[in-house]
């Protein structure tokens, strides 16, 4: 809050306060304007914040929802680089690179694996998926899926106590899992606790991605880092060759893809309820045509 805003007090703070804030910043860093700006997340590390005090030390959030739309006019607004989403084919080869890795390392370098066999099926936020623990796992209708009402903060080092622009306690229910990652999430946690008795890591962290890798890292309870997952997704997809052409690729690719699966279902009231995002956004960011083009549809068109 100092840093941000200076000597304002949290109390006087409005949404005037705001936004000469970060209109200013824009000015300042000459900053692009888009939902995943740098400028975009800093107006959400402070809704967060607030929303922490909401009821308490303040009566409205000075930072609403959406706040690069409520605070910024569309002229304002740089465009937003598109995202990847892969392929039937390349999803099925991403996660059978995975299954095929898991057979032949340690079980250290499980962690990030699974933590992406997780995400591709889940469509789950990379700091939803580091606070995850093996007891969120619920049955739903005969179905294997994951409770979630924690993400994982790298900047504190510690869990927020809450999801995304939710207020602490509120929960939601992921897309469901396939039997055999339930099956593969079962054998590593116990090849994960076997390891951590072996090694007298003496952790007390339940998280069930702990970072393996460092020792000291594990004992402090951190979880995989999302460099490392982003670093190993970049690899598989480079392995079985995703054709991403100029698009980036990076752990909000799996969201990506996984929305876009969903939304071949047809029920997007589902669809955005799982992914824990408002049927506006959802059908904004993680709706894609999944690279096969309109062209099928232009010829229905012009035949009608």
């Amino acid at each position: 809050m100092h840093c941000y805003l200076g000597g304002v007090k949290v109390r006087n703070c409005d949404e005037d306060t705001i936004r000469e804030f970060i209109t200013t910043y824009a000015r300042e860093h000459h900053a692009s304007i888009t939902t995943h700006s740098t400028a975009s997340k800093l107006l959400q590390q402070l809704r967060t914040y607030f929303l922490t005090l909401e009821g308490d030390v303040i009566v409205k959030l000075p930072v609403p929802k959406r706040p690069i739309d409520y605070f910024f006019r569309k002229d304002k607004q740089s465009i937003t680089k598109e995202k990847y989403a892969m392929t039937d084919q390349e999803f099925q080869a991403f996660r059978k690179a995975i299954q095929d890795d898991l057979n032949q390392i340690s079980i250290q370098r499980w962690v990030v694996r699974m933590a992406l066999w997780v995400e591709a099926e889940t469509g789950m936020r990379p700091q939803e998926v580091q606070a995850l623990k093996l007891t969120n796992l619920t049955q739903d209708e005969g179905h294997w899926v994951f409770r979630i009402n924690d993400s994982y903060s790298e900047l504190t080092k510690g869990l927020n106590g809450h999801l995304k622009a939710r207020r602490k306690g509120e929960s939601r229910l992921t897309p469901p899992i396939t039997q055999r990652l339930y099956d593969q999430l079962q054998i590593f946690k116990q090849k994960q606790a076997e390891f951590i008795k072996e090694k007298g890591l003496q952790t007390t962290s339940d998280l069930l991605f702990l970072n393996l890798t460092d020792y000291r890292l594990a004992r402090l309870g951190y979880p995989v880092t999302q460099r490392s997952m982003n670093d190993m997704l970049k690899e598989l997809c480079r392995r079985i060759g995703v054709n991403n052409g100029d698009l980036p690729l990076s752990c909000y690719t799996l969201r990506t893809t996984c929305g876009t699966r969903l939304a071949r279902l047809g029920d997007y009231s589902y669809a955005c309820n799982r992914l824990g995002n408002s049927l506006a956004v959802y059908m904004r960011y993680y709706v894609k045509t999944f690279n096969t083009g309109y062209s099928g549809l232009m010829d229905r068109y012009l035949s009608m």
